[in-house]
């Protein structure tokens, strides 16, 4: 349940990371992030680039499912 919800935040982020993810040099790996207008202070803006280059790596465990056999029926 855990992966799920990992996988949900990371799904809805997702389409946010790919908008502001900007190229410095690619050949070097350096990006910016291009950060909303709304986001003023040092501290919102260090909490978005953190978030989004969590989104950049992808949950560390793939989506899976158990099989309907192993579910337990509280």
């Amino acid at each position: 349940m855990i992966n799920n919800i990992r996988w949900g935040i990371h799904l809805y982020l997702l389409p946010e990371f790919q908008r502001s993810h900007t190229w410095i040099n690619r050949d070097e790996g350096s990006y910016k992030y291009l950060i909303p207008c709304n986001i003023k202070t040092q501290f919102t803006k260090n909490c978005y680039w953190e978030l989004m280059n969590e989104v950049r790596r992808k949950p560390h465990v793939q989506p899976f499912s158990a099989d309907k056999d192993l579910k337990i029926e509280y």
